[in-house]
Formats: C-alpha cells, sequence, structure tokens
C-alpha cells in the first residue's frame, strides 16, 4: 500500500505545472533547475521536494564524492543523486552550494520554498583546469 502512495506521488510530480530553467556559472559549471507544483495529496500534503542529480561536463571523469551546502547544514553523498524532503517549508530561502573534488562549485540562487513545491536540479561539474600554485621553490 505505500508503494502506491510512492508512486502515485512521483506521478503527481511529474504532472504538476513546471518552470524549467538552465542557468550558468561565474565558472565552465552549470546547472539547469526545474520547479514544480505537486497536486496535493494524503501523502505530499503540506512537503516539500528537493531532487539533486549530479553529473559530469567531461563524460570520461571518474566520480568523486559530493558535498552539499544547504544553507547552513554541510551533507555528503557517494552517489550521483539526492533527495531533501522538508516536511516543515523553512523560512528562509532555499540554496545550494555544491561541490565535487577536482571540479568548480556550483552555487545556485535563492528560492522561496512553498507547501508542494518540487525542484528537480541536475548539475553539471566541470573538472577545475587552474594550475595549483606549488609554494615550496
Amino acid at each position: 500500500m505505500k508503494q502506491l502512495f510512492f508512486y502515485i506521488f512521483l506521478f503527481s510530480i511529474f504532472i504538476g505545472c513546471s518552470v524549467s530553467s538552465k542557468k550558468s556559472t561565474y565558472n565552465k559549471s552549470y546547472f539547469t533547475y526545474k520547479k514544480n507544483r505537486i497536486k496535493t495529496s494524503s501523502v505530499n500534503n503540506g512537503k516539500a521536494i528537493i531532487y539533486m542529480k549530479m553529473n559530469y561536463v567531461n563524460k570520461n571523469m571518474s566520480k568523486n564524492p559530493t558535498f552539499i551546502k544547504v544553507n547552513c547544514e554541510k551533507l555528503r553523498t557517494d552517489t550521483d543523486s539526492y533527495e531533501i524532503i522538508y516536511d516543515q517549508i523553512p523560512e528562509t530561502d532555499f540554496r545550494l552550494n555544491i561541490s565535487s573534488l577536482g571540479c568548480f562549485t556550483i552555487d545556485t540562487n535563492p528560492i522561496k520554498l512553498k507547501e508542494n513545491d518540487s525542484i528537480v536540479y541536475n548539475f553539471y561539474f566541470a573538472e577545475n583546469d587552474i594550475p595549483i600554485i606549488d609554494c615550496e621553490h
């Protein structure tokens, strides 16, 4: 029965209204996001869901741990996707700072979360090719 509610919940995410946007950063990395309105059901009433997918611009790069800073909370994931579910919507704007070893950092713009919001982020990490300065000479 729980699986049925879960699938109904996911289906409602894809049916909701959406706005899509691609954002570049100050470096070679970039991200896209799509903000959806989830249709209210008994399973998701009043919740907000943030889904993140980590990708690499250079497909040959090895996958590294990803460090996620959500407002002031720090998280780490070794997978290429991550999900945050808010039962209570934070009063402050939602902002992400994403970094992966050997890649440029990505900062998102602040977003005000509302009840029944679903945001899907796709992050595209570019390799940090800035040489490290050797200070021992």
